[in-house]
């Protein structure tokens, strides 16, 4: 991943965020007053830690997972003693991160015993890392986390910054990948006003090269390259005229050619879009040897065939109907809807997270390896009108399949498996009329 940061500092922060994680036991703070400032460094940070600390396993919490955070320490504890839960043999062995987003959502009681936890507790290699978004966090949210954290503040870009991370960016041909960040910031006044529109995937230079070409060619004349063939022709003494003998030569080579052409056409014609190809005369011969079928078979074998032969495109499925709020879905969760509705119900999927809000089932897709693949898809609660997300993969032919998917290490612990058919139930707002 391409790593650009409005300040240089910020870059040797996050390299010693990662080593206070890996190698000296400290958990982390990560504040910015701009949600979308602090997602475009957090996809930088947890890219950083997979691949810096590859056995080291990633699980993302919400201020909804209060109790869900405790009760995994909890199990982590039993299955260690005292002794080895209290103390640590190695300070630079990490088992679990816990990315808690939202952070400032959560009670003061609740980041307190989550703090006095992984103090009193360093044998369970366990690491915090809090996303905190809006006002700086108070003092008491700081050391209720204990002394083992690290501190990294966000700041917003002032307008230099932002014009050099541009041109770094623009030197590289990456301006496609600052454009939505720079957009939500409303930094686009500081660009160059010949950068601001048009395809992000071209740089200055291949459209001034485009145009030029261009221009070329609205400024080519046939009149000159007349005249440069003749200056051309001058110097060789080529005549103006072919003689007969030249002719003649033109004329068989002609012949020879129309000639091949003629007994390929005869040897093949099927290749030339002719009639129909010959069948070889075991082709023709074992036809004969075989019954024909009665006139009912072919119905018969249609009834027969198997719903991979069946045209998925002639298949018409129940419209999906828009929200009843009148708050438009996101396009990628529109495209999980219609992913599930194509599928199979007999199917199984694997539901990974439910989310209220959109930005956060995209944050924990990003945040796990083997949710790559996985879809966001939109579904309503009975009664509701307001769609919720869901983060499902699959889909899985059967239970076996669906478990052995389960048993990845680089999945939600709170993964499990349903019947895509319950969720195809969802798609569509059933809301109850008075």
């Amino acid at each position: 991943m391409t790593e650009y940061f409005f300040q240089p500092l910020d870059r040797l922060r996050m390299d010693s965020c990662v080593n206070g994680l890996s190698r000296e036991g400290m958990s982390l703070i990560v504040h910015c007053p701009n949600s979308f400032l602090l997602s475009h460094y957090s996809d930088y940070l947890i890219a950083r830690i997979r691949t810096l600390m590859p056995q080291s396993t990633l699980e993302a919490y919400f201020p909804t997972d209060a109790q869900a955070l405790i009760d995994s320490f909890n199990k982590v504890l039993a299955g260690l003693s005292l002794d080895q839960a209290m103390k640590p043999h190695d300070i630079g062995k990490v088992d679990r991160i816990w990315v808690v987003y939202d952070a400032q959502a959560l009670p003061a009681n609740e980041l307190q015993l989550l703090g006095q936890l992984i103090q009193q507790f360093p044998g369970a290699n366990i690491r915090a890392i809090l996303m905190l978004a809006g006002a700086e966090p108070t003092e008491n949210l700081i050391s209720a986390m204990g002394r083992r954290i690290m501190r990294w503040n966000i700041t917003l870009p002032n307008a230099e910054q932002a014009q050099a991370m541009w041109l770094q960016a623009h030197s590289q041909g990456h301006e496609a990948l600052l454009r939505p960040i720079f957009t939500q910031l409303k930094l686009m006044s500081h660009v160059p006003m010949a950068q601001r529109q048009g395809n992000a995937t071209l740089s200055t230079k291949v459209i001034a090269k485009a145009k030029s070409k261009s221009s070329a060619f609205k400024n080519f004349k046939f009149k000159s390259l007349t005249q440069q063939f003749k200056n051309w022709r001058a110097p060789l003494h080529l005549p103006m005229k072919f003689s007969a003998k030249n002719w003649k030569w033109i004329f068989s080579i002609m012949v020879l050619f129309a000639m091949s052409t003629g007994i390929m056409i005869w040897l093949q014609p099927q290749s030339f879009g002719f009639g129909k190809p010959k069948q070889s005369a075991a082709a023709a011969i074992a036809p004969a040897a075989v019954s024909l079928p009665p006139p009912s078979t072919p119905v018969e074998q249609s009834v027969n065939k198997s719903a991979s032969d069946i045209d998925k495109s002639a298949i018409k499925y129940p419209p999906l109907l828009p929200p009843p709020n009148g708050v438009e879905l996101p396009a990628v969760a529109q495209e999980g809807q219609l992913w599930v509705q194509r599928q199979d119900p007999k199917l199984f999927l694997i539901q990974h997270g439910t989310f209220n809000m959109f930005g956060k089932a995209e944050q924990m897709q990003k945040l796990y390896a083997g949710l790559a693949e996985s879809k966001i898809v939109a579904a309503y609660r009975p009664g509701e009108s307001l769609a919720y997300f869901i983060l499902v993969t699959g889909p899985y032919d059967t239970l076996l399949q669906a478990n052995e998917f389960l048993k990845r290490k680089d999945i939600p612990n709170s993964s499990w498996i349903r019947a895509n058919q319950n969720l195809q139930d969802q798609l569509n707002p059933s809301i109850k009329k008075n």
